[in-house]
């Protein structure tokens, strides 16, 4: 099935607007970063007009509104001799007229001018050598658009000399986040709208409904937001968890395997230890993360290298402590203190086992079962405030997440039940007079002073609904 993402009007806007970045001498690409198998192909191709369903279709044309050119994909990892294109010079308009050494682009105009505007998707750029620095030179010709995407692309600019900053638009693709899989399901813009308009008031949300988006967001917690496993899964009205568990250990299984990519034998062995040992992390009673939780002799100096990789590919979530909760966060970060966290929910319950869906069905606030809505939560807010951070001091307040919001800083605590409990979160408002508290559960809209709670499903929304 085809999938709505979020980042398609950003690539959409980024080609309409070309022509008043040239009027006012703007020169940038889009690279468009993200995890592997994220989708970021495929959405790209959408949005070219080229076809999602057969990748051997290079060339295509593409009209928005008034808006005409032609699109090229050129896909480095499947075709490393297009990275021949980069080596002799930097000239946009040479780099282009070196295509025609390939038969497929030989009946191509590949000299951009008014009337013959080109689009140039250059996929898994970090395969070819030169082509980052190419960004610069590419982005100055006139009537061309060029919009690249990377895999492992934090991993890679680390083998690279330099990177061309000012001529470049970096963007983030992640998995899909709760309302990109309400969307999958048929829930329509009229609808979320018209749920955050009655959230964003403090209505209670009517039970049939509310029910049914719990029940639509436990199922989101496991099938996750990769989307190969989304169009398999998402409109099957019995999902077979054992078959969607194996699908997801596939997964899982091959983002592994990249671990080893630009690294070496120990730093892979490293990785891959943190990496498995996150979600029994998470779930310790302090959740922060040690070390120690993978190797009880491990140094910090020995492992940082290895968490650095994870992070960069974008497979793991660093979400650091704050001394205070005051403006600007970043600037109270602690940076020897962190949690970490699975980029998907779907690839924390392929790491966590089978019988993670008898938490996420159990009624109860059970051990097992925090960690599971914390780490979703985290995904789905990532999106929305990058980085994330915590706050936990030496008296044992602690809270999930903290983030700012509308001029206000947000202390936010996930809860996995009805539970209503939150003796750090009240503490922490009393302290603090200008702050709002937010309590994720599975209760339904309210407002207690600075005290608000959403169900989970809208904590996707949490920046809509807050004003």
């Amino acid at each position: 099935m085809e999938l709505t993402r979020k980042i398609e009007k950003t690539i959409d806007d980024f080609i309409l607007n070309s022509g008043e970045r040239e009027k006012n001498n703007i020169h940038k690409a889009l690279l468009i970063n993200g995890l592997r198998q994220v989708g970021k192909t495929h959405t790209i191709r959408k949005c070219l007009n080229l076809p999602i369903d057969d990748f051997s279709i290079i060339v295509s044309s593409f009209k928005n509104k008034d808006f005409v050119a032609t699109s090229i994909h050129l896909d480095f990892h499947l075709h490393p001799e297009y990275g021949n294109i980069f080596s002799m010079n930097y000239d946009a308009l040479q780099i282009l007229n070196n295509l025609y050494l390939f038969k497929e682009f030989s009946h191509l105009d590949l000299k951009p001018h008014d009337d013959n505007k080109i689009i140039l998707f250059l996929d898994e750029i970090q395969d070819a050598e030169g082509a980052i620095d190419a960004l610069k030179y590419l982005s100055y010709q006139k009537n061309l658009i060029v919009i690249a995407s990377g895999s492992l692309l934090g991993v890679s600019l680390n083998q690279i000399n330099s990177f061309p900053v000012g001529y470049v638009q970096m963007e983030r693709m992640y998995p899909l986040d709760f309302e990109e899989y309400m969307w999958a399901k048929g829930y329509d813009e009229r609808f979320i709208a018209t749920l955050i308009t009655h959230a964003s008031k403090f209505n209670a949300i009517p039970s049939p409904t509310h029910e049914n988006l719990i029940a639509l967001y436990k199922q989101y917690i496991l099938v996750g937001g990769m989307p190969e496993i989304v169009a398999k899964y998402v409109n099957l009205n019995n999902i077979s968890k054992e078959n969607l568990y194996s699908d997801l250990l596939q997964i899982s299984s091959a983002l592994r395997m990249d671990i080893g990519k630009y690294s070496d034998v120990s730093t892979k062995k490293k990785a891959e230890d943190i990496y498995v040992n996150i979600p029994s992390s998470i779930a310790k009673e302090r959740s922060r993360f040690f070390y120690s939780d993978v190797d009880k002799f491990a140094k910090a100096k020995n492992y940082e290298i290895a968490l650095s990789w994870l992070v960069d590919a974008g497979l793991v979530y660093k979400v650091f402590n704050v001394s205070k909760p005051a403006f600007p966060i970043r600037n109270f970060e602690k940076l020897d203190s962190f949690k970490l966290y699975i980029a998907d929910p779907g690839l924390y319950f392929a790491l966590s086992g089978l019988d993670l869906i008898n938490a996420i069905d159990d009624g109860m606030d059970t051990p097992g079962k925090g960690p599971i809505f914390e780490n979703a939560g985290c995904s789905n807010l990532i999106s929305i405030q990058n980085p994330l951070h915590y706050y936990s001091d030496t008296k044992g307040l602690e809270v999930d997440f903290i983030i700012s919001m509308q001029n206000k800083i947000c202390f936010i605590e996930v809860k996995s039940s009805l539970n209503r409990h939150s003796k750090s979160l009240n503490k922490l408002l009393d302290i603090n007079e200008n702050a709002l508290g937010i309590r994720v559960s599975f209760r339904n809209v309210g407002k207690k002073d600075r005290l608000i709670s959403l169900p989970c499903y809208l904590l996707p929304f949490i920046n809509k609904i807050i004003k």
